[in-house]
């Protein structure tokens, strides 16, 4: 089963999340179609058990995306080099899906990830 998890507002990048467990991100999907960056948790190698996936959103210009599973764990991985970059700790119940992030505690790198990739609507970080 494919999921939709990111669609650009030009039609630009996609994600799909395919089966629950593999992101696949289209880059330039006008332009290049075929051209699919995979991240297959199963072959970074670096968890045991599962994921399952809800939500992936492209990070900057490159091949990174910011990735919620479990509905509250977030990090970042690396499509090309099929490392997590980093897990971005925060409290359970938050939600990186168009949530209003009010009175959060955030340090300025995570602040950053989440403006960067559109997902919030309000800031009021301490």
């Amino acid at each position: 089963m494919n999921a939709f998890s990111y669609l650009g507002a030009d039609a630009a990048q996609a994600i799909f999340i395919r089966d629950y467990e593999y992101l696949e991100f289209y880059p330039a999907l006008q332009q290049e179609p075929d051209n699919v960056k995979a991240y297959d948790y199963k072959k970074a190698n670096q968890y045991s058990g599962a994921i399952f996936w809800d939500y992936a959103l492209p990070v900057g210009s490159g091949e990174q995306l910011l990735c919620c599973f479990e509905n509250y764990r977030v990090m970042v991985v690396d499509t090309e080099t099929q490392v997590t970059v980093r897990g971005i700790d925060y409290s359970p119940g938050l939600s990186i899906n168009g949530c209003w992030f009010r009175n959060v505690e955030a340090d300025e790198e995570t602040v950053s990830l989440f403006l960067n990739s559109r997902t919030i609507r309000n800031h009021n970080y301490h």
